[in-house]
């Protein structure tokens, strides 16, 4: 059946359309909702450069995956601030890809750092006392820098500090081979050390089509997470999480 094009990109606009208007956020002042209707997003990022992205996010009532949401934006009369070993930073927004949230970088990156985020509101009920811990980053042991393996051997990944009864660390690889790209993942339980093949599952397929002798950058990246409850005060619940990343790149041979 032939398509004539007008109605092919008619059609096509009208699938944008219906699309467009199944997602995407919406947003309102933060003067409009009592604290008990807003659920809290808050999360700490460090990857070893001796600081600590600190981001937060807050919805009317918890929020959906395929969006639709309602993010709250905050007025003069709101303000979110964080604490962290005893200096006060105030988070400020920061948009990115047509959604925005509120952000603040802090100096220190130490495991066991506790961050505290605060909404503190002129006429409403303040959520003061979101607290978290920083894990302890999983420092690379093995691979050391700048080693070079070949396709098929076995790649022992060790780290330091372990945590027994944590989380699984996450691993995930991302390779260059030049002309090919790749992306792997694993978990592994937090015991320290870790053992993979180096093969086309790990290498994201980065491999297929290239010559014999091709040097790649594979790197991985280490992630430990942990999680812990928001100030009761935010009547729709919420999630704080914290992670920690380390990198280290090696060279692979095909």
């Amino acid at each position: 059946m032939t398509v004539i094009p007008c109605l092919k990109n008619a059609a096509l606009v009208l699938l944008v359309l219906m699309l467009s208007s199944c997602g995407g956020d919406s947003e309102t002042e933060s003067t409009n909702i009592h604290t008990s209707g807003v659920y809290a997003a808050y999360s700490l990022q460090a990857n070893g450069t001796g600081t600590t992205e600190i981001s937060a996010s807050l919805y009317v009532g918890a929020p959906r995956v395929i969006g639709n949401n309602v993010v709250l934006e905050l007025q003069p009369e709101d303000q979110l601030v964080a604490t962290v070993n005893g200096v006060d930073y105030q988070l400020s927004k920061v948009v990115a890809y047509g959604d925005f949230s509120y952000r603040t970088t802090v100096p220190t990156d130490m495991g066991g750092t506790t961050f505290t985020i605060a909404l503190l509101r002129d006429t409403e009920v303040d959520a003061p006392n979101s607290q978290l811990d920083l894990p302890f980053a999983p420092e690379f042991v093995l691979p050391a820098a700048n080693t070079a393996l070949n396709f098929g051997d076995t790649l022992d990944i060790t780290w330091q500090p372990a945590n027994p009864g944590g989380r699984d660390i996450l691993a995930t690889y991302q390779t260059n081979c030049g002309s090919r790209l790749g992306i792997g993942a694993d978990s592994f339980p937090d015991t320290g050390a870790a053992t993979v093949t180096i093969n086309s599952r790990l290498l994201g397929d980065a491999n297929f089509g290239m010559n014999p002798g091709v040097n790649c950058t594979l790197t991985i990246t280490l992630d430990r997470s942990v999680s812990g409850e928001v100030d009761p005060a935010f009547g729709e619940g919420g999630e704080f999480r914290a992670s920690q990343e380390r990198t280290r790149a090696i060279t692979v041979r095909l």
